[in-house]
């Protein structure tokens, strides 16, 4: 008999968690439930660009491991004939400090990572040092309906409702995978779950082709400009 797993949530990571238990585990039955799917989740007003960071103290080796799996998954997806429709594309630009930064662990699996020359510099003043990379940017208002489509193809059943508790469904899976984000805070009583509200701008400009980002996380702050 098949052993069924559910997963809580139909954001990034909830998609994600059940295509990856479908590539895995193909002897289970894998079902996502959520209260919203895509347009209505938080992640359809985001995009995503493939560079760790709020890495807090895990372990260099897991970093490496994690960051790198995810940027061979996205780099397929974006050499393919699909990658439109999933909203993925490579990406470049600069990543901006006030004063000399050490290369991070995660330099060597990017497509391009660089030390910007100093007439680079000279064109962002006050900045004296500087990275010109080439990453990968998801568009998530595409990327969510692109993978819940993969995964409704390999047999993944969708279930639209609200859990309040995980005795609700316990006894329906063998497997529950909690994704519920900031739902967690009153799914799994998790109180040290709190949103993070980001400001951000859309303006026309053409021009811009580059990425632009103050790598300033010290300060609290990470102020970027994106093309596209």
């Amino acid at each position: 008999m098949k052993k069924k797993i559910c997963v809580i949530g139909a954001g990034v990571i909830g998609i994600s968690t059940a295509r990856l238990l479908q590539e895995t585990l193909p002897s289970c039955d894998v079902t996502i439930i959520a209260e919203k799917f895509s347009p209505h989740t938080t992640g359809d007003v985001s995009a995503g660009v493939w560079k760790p960071h709020a890495l807090g103290d895990t372990p260099v080796e897991l970093q490496s491991k994690w960051s790198g799996n995810t940027f061979e998954h996205l780099l397929k997806v974006c050499m393919g004939s699909e990658a439109s429709l999933a909203g993925i594309q490579l990406l470049s630009g600069y990543l901006l400090f006030q004063d000399y930064t050490e290369d991070p662990s995660w330099s060597n699996q990017m497509l391009r990572f660089c030390h910007m020359t100093p007439r680079e510099l000279a064109q962002f003043p006050g900045y004296r040092h500087g990275w010109f990379i080439i990453t990968i940017k998801v568009e998530c208002r595409r990327y969510l309906p692109w993978m819940l489509n993969k995964f409704k193809s390999m047999g993944g059943a969708v279930l639209q409702r609200k859990i309040h508790s995980f005795e609700e469904i316990s006894a329906d899976y063998d497997i529950i995978v909690n994704c519920s984000g900031l739902g967690s805070y009153e799914l799994a009583k998790d109180k040290t779950m709190q949103p993070i509200r980001g400001q951000v701008i859309r303006v026309r400009a053409p021009w811009i082709t580059t990425m632009g980002c103050d790598d300033a996380t010290k300060a609290g702050r990470e102020p970027y400009v994106f093309p596209g």
